[in-house]
């Protein structure tokens, strides 16, 4: 696979989409951004996703998607508190075996 068709895990394919969604009253890429950032498992890049969100929400014209944006950061620090308790179990089982 060449450089230019190398796949990206999904935190990092996500941000250039939400940093160029068009937030007029006509246009729907934020709210599809956000679901599928709810429909998907995230293991990592939480925090890049919500600084992503938090720019974007900062535009003229965002207000109009805040239930979107709210609804889609709860999933994404559920989602990021999930991933540290897992993390911290592994960490934990194996300082146990060793």
């Amino acid at each position: 696979m060449n450089e230019q068709n190398e796949l990206k895990p999904f935190h990092e394919s996500i941000l250039p989409f939400l940093r160029q969604c068009k937030l007029d009253p006509t246009s729907e890429q934020f709210r599809w951004c956000t679901k599928l950032i709810r429909a998907t498992n995230i293991p990592k890049g939480h925090d890049q996703i919500a600084a992503a969100l938090n720019e974007v929400m900062a535009r003229p014209g965002a207000e109009k998607w805040f239930k979107d944006y709210e609804e889609t950061t709860d999933g994404l620090n559920k989602q990021k508190a999930a991933a540290e308790a897992k993390s911290a179990a592994e960490q934990t089982a194996k300082d146990t075996v060793e």
